[in-house]
């Protein structure tokens, strides 16, 4: 049923959809609960006719779609939210002549383990091999964006969201 009701949700708000198939469905179906059946208690058979019919009304969709919108919003809140404590410990470590040596321990552990893969793979390249090593660069980028933060991009989005409270 929830399969269903992602399929016809997805194309029209992919935060919703994204969020019907993982782990806050019980978050997003309620919302879409209330919104569509004016009852979060509604069952899912419910659900999926309110959403089928909602797809041919131009007042429900937008509804959908500010639905979809605030969720967005407050998914890019919450990640600038963590991004910013990250950085404060750090500072705040910095202020009291603290240094923790658990970072630099596991970069440095990770980056012969990365060197490793890399060479690993080229010498020996096949597709698991690959597969493990692209995983291996994805947690490099991980790394690189907890110290450097991850764009210009995610800057401009953290402005919007600073302009979207006021």
């Amino acid at each position: 049923m929830w399969d269903k009701i992602k399929e016809i949700i997805s194309p029209l708000a992919p935060v919703l959809g994204g969020m019907l198939g993982g782990s806050a469905r019980a978050v997003a179906g309620t919302a879409l609960k209330q919104l569509l059946c004016n009852n979060a208690d509604a069952s899912e058979d419910e659900l999926l006719k309110a959403v089928q019919a909602a797809t041919a009304s131009p007042e429900q969709l937008v509804k959908i779609k500010e639905l979809d919108n605030q969720y967005e919003i407050r998914q890019q809140e919450i990640a600038a939210q963590d991004r910013n404590s990250a950085r404060s410990r750090q500072v705040e470590l910095a202020k009291v002549g603290q240094h923790d040596p658990v970072p630099t321990i596991l970069a440095i552990g990770f980056l012969i383990i990365y060197a490793m893969v890399q060479l690993y793979a080229i010498y020996n390249p096949g597709t698991q091999d690959d597969i493990i090593a692209a995983r291996v660069q994805d947690a490099v980028m991980i790394i690189l964006t907890y110290y450097f933060g991850s764009s210009w991009s995610s800057r401009k989005k953290d402005s919007v969201i600073e302009g979207l409270k006021k």
